[in-house]
């Protein structure tokens, strides 16, 4: 624990180490799988948060950040160890975080981490509460190369926000929450023309029709090296050939193709086929 006032010196020599740090990972449900003494309690970072001398940053050469929100305090608290130096940036926010804190984390993201190439979010939560404020964050992270998002995370806002940066390699979906809601604005995944320069790699979820109007839109799909789509419904296999078809026009380049179905594909006259 951190009882009592930190002596100068033990300041000094702290900082000598934390100058060293590049990665940290935080995670309170990781503790009951570590050994004795190899876990950092939660209120002994909250202390070092609050108490530090060094201005905003407690790790001022930190590049990769692993950061698992599970209630308000820890949510804020991830806030002293971002920093300008943070090129990977992975948030896992709880359901036990409040819509307020949320907010407020992702406005604070983007005075604090300007620099950031690689960002991953994964929540339970849904879009509604946060869109403009995650909108708002990625308009700031100019040298995003790739971004990574719970399924039904593409809204137009959000879509138009990541589009506009120049350097945005990959667009992708993350299932450690994955749900069986489907949310129509949130799969929008349509690129207008001028938008994802960049774009080489697809990671989506979204309906069968949704995809094919994506593949059949002029825009940077042409561009594309990697797609990778998913889909928890059944289709016919008239449709899953016309996706096909506008894939194979729409992506020249395409070098990888990954189709997860959850369900069986339906064939199409299965009784007529089944009489001859």
């Amino acid at each position: 624990g951190f009882e009592g006032n930190v002596a100068d010196a033990d300041w000094v020599r702290f900082r000598g180490y934390a100058c060293r740090v590049r990665f940290l990972n935080f995670d309170e449900n990781d503790h009951i799988f570590e050994k004795e003494g190899s876990f950092i309690a939660f209120s002994a970072i909250q202390t070092l948060a609050v108490v530090h001398p060094f201005g905003s940053s407690l790790l001022p050469n930190l590049e990769r950040l692993s950061w698992c929100c599970t209630r308000d305090d820890t949510a804020l608290s991830v806030l002293p160890f971002v920093s300008p130096s943070l090129s990977t940036l992975k948030l896992d926010v709880e359901e036990a975080v409040s819509d307020e804190s949320f907010q407020r984390l992702l406005r604070s993201l983007a005075h604090r981490a300007p620099n950031v190439e690689h960002f991953k979010l994964s929540t339970a939560r849904p879009i509604t509460n946060i869109n403009e404020h995650l909108t708002q964050w990625f308009s700031s992270t100019l040298k995003l190369r790739s971004a990574t998002m719970p399924q039904y995370f593409h809204p137009p806002g959000i879509l138009a926000s990541l589009g506009r940066l120049q350097q945005l390699e990959e667009l992708a979906t993350d299932w450690l929450y994955p749900t069986t809601d489907y949310t129509e604005g949130g799969s929008s995944l349509l690129f207008p023309n001028g938008y994802y320069p960049s774009l080489r790699s697809l990671h989506f979820h979204s309906s069968l029709a949704l995809a094919t109007k994506l593949f059949r839109s002029p825009g940077p799909v042409s561009q594309l090296k990697e797609v990778c789509f998913s889909t928890r419904k059944c289709y016919p296999l008239k449709s899953l050939k016309t996706l096909l078809s506008a894939l194979a026009r729409s992506c020249p380049q395409l070098e990888v193709l990954l189709l997860n179905f959850s369900t069986v594909i339906i064939q199409e006259d299965t009784r007529r086929a089944s009489s001859h």
